[in-house]
């Protein structure tokens, strides 16, 4: 019995609100219409909409944007439905998630831990994501942010799921929901739980994706 790590992707829905002064942030690598490819986000600028919102990660692939599907998208196409969006920016993105399971069956325990981070620019240093509906269970970390606070507090894991920010539930609120709560606070309690795949002696945390 062997563990391995197997891609999964998924798609998440996230809203982004404007604010009449602070940009999206998101700059994207389009294929344009010969390849029928879609947009994939390049960069997110610091301080920004989409990363202040933890919702959104560099290597996302844009699904649709606004309601338009994204496929054969050029770059200037993706600026312009960014710029025209009233009060809101609506995006399906694609992500990858890295997970570990055994080739055979296996063993798996749940565990859960509570873990406090203070906001540092505008961020707490994660990406969360649900499936694309819209009370899909609890938001799952998908991306660490290198130096940011959860990197530097090191607990936190790609794969967790977030089952409480400050005693408040999370299964039965939207991705947009969530983001509303992280927005609002400066420093957060959350309750993680994660899974371990036991592994003859050893135990292996599952789902260190990437980060």
């Amino acid at each position: 019995m062997k563990l391995r790590y197997v891609l999964r992707k998924h798609v998440s829905h996230v809203e982004l609100q404007k604010d009449g002064t602070t940009s999206i942030g998101i700059v994207v690598k389009a294929y344009g219409t010969m390849n029928g490819l879609r947009p994939c986000i390049n960069s997110i600028k610091r301080g920004s909409i989409a990363y202040k919102s933890h919702c959104v990660a560099e290597g996302d692939v844009v699904v649709s944007v606004c309601g338009r599907d994204a496929k054969g998208m050029s770059k200037k196409e993706f600026k312009r439905f960014l710029n025209e969006a009233r009060s809101k920016v609506d995006l399906k993105l694609e992500y990858e998630i890295k997970d570990a399971c055994f080739s055979k069956g296996g063993i798996y325990r749940k565990d859960q831990m509570m873990v406090m981070l203070k906001k540092d620019l505008h961020s707490y240093g994660f990406v969360l994501r649900k499936n694309d509906l819209p009370h899909s269970g609890y938001p799952v970390v998908t991306n660490i942010r290198e130096g940011g606070p959860a990197d530097r507090d090191s607990r936190l894991k790609s794969g967790d799921r977030v089952l409480q920010i400050d005693e408040l539930n999370l299964k039965w609120l939207s991705l947009s929901e969530v983001a509303d709560i992280l927005s609002e606070r400066d420093e957060i309690k959350m309750v993680i739980e994660y899974t371990i795949a036991l592994v003859e002696n050893t135990q292996v945390r599952k789902g260190r994706g990437p980060t």
